[in-house]
């Protein structure tokens, strides 16, 4: 579903169409955050979350197909890796769901049954309020695990904002970006804590840059595929 990837493409591109796929690749990576921002929303509805993470990893193939973006470093690496773990927390969240809304019918019927097998002196009763049993235990295990699944996929979620967001800072100075929340959010107590965050987070970078002997140290993350896997995940998505 990528067909416009190429690992390692550098070589034969003129400085005009650097720049362009450079805008291009900036263009799809705000999108990425926007869609993650709004998915981070806490009143979002858990039967909404499986949508949100779905247009996150939307917007993340659209990376590497509209942008024509290369999986070249291990900051797209680890987007990579992170999208993979939206996708199978997403399913796993899905299933859970799915079985919690099956169990809620057989509850209900269930409820129903018995409801009949009281009024009517049913020996079948005790079976009936047997099974209800059953039905609650599965439904709250069901419901501790679609827990599990939420905070999972939206602690992806975040990952993904906070690695995007990352991979915009190392293009844009510090003054711009101040500039640029400024002029979105106003002089409040907020944005005034958020500028303290980027000031205070440049002067470590550039105290690691400094130490290190250059470049950026990515921030704890999953185990990110090595580019020849970052190709197989392309291909097979």
């Amino acid at each position: 579903m990528f067909p416009n990837y190429i690992a390692g493409q550098h070589g034969g591109i003129s400085p005009g169409e650097k720049t362009r796929s450079a805008a291009r690749t900036k263009k799809a990576l705000a999108k990425i955050k926007q869609t993650a921002e709004q998915a981070e929303v806490e009143s979002t509805e858990m039967a909404d979350l499986p949508q949100h993470a779905s247009d996150v990893h939307t917007t993340v193939k659209q990376l590497f197909t509209e942008a024509g973006t290369n999986i070249d470093g291990p900051p797209l690496r680890e987007l990579v890796a992170l999208d993979e773990a939206i996708r199978r927390h997403r399913g796993a969240f899905i299933d859970n769901l799915a079985k919690l809304d099956q169990l809620d019918t057989d509850i209900a019927n269930a409820e129903h049954e018995l409801d009949g097998a009281e009024a009517a002196a049913d020996p079948a009763q005790s079976r009936i309020e047997q099974l209800l049993s059953h039905l609650h235990n599965e439904r709250a295990a069901r419901l501790e695990a679609a827990s599990v699944n939420r905070k999972a996929l939206r602690s992806q979620i975040t990952h993904i904002r906070e690695t995007v967001t990352r991979l915009l800072n190392d293009d844009t100075t510090l003054a711009e970006r101040l500039c640029t929340l400024f002029r979105e959010q106003g002089v409040t107590i907020a944005s005034l804590l958020t500028a303290l965050g980027f000031i205070i987070s440049t002067v470590v970078l550039a105290i690691q840059n400094t130490r290190d002997g250059g470049g950026i140290m990515p921030a704890p993350s999953p185990t990110t595929p090595s580019e020849h896997g970052a190709a197989e995940w392309v291909k097979s998505n």
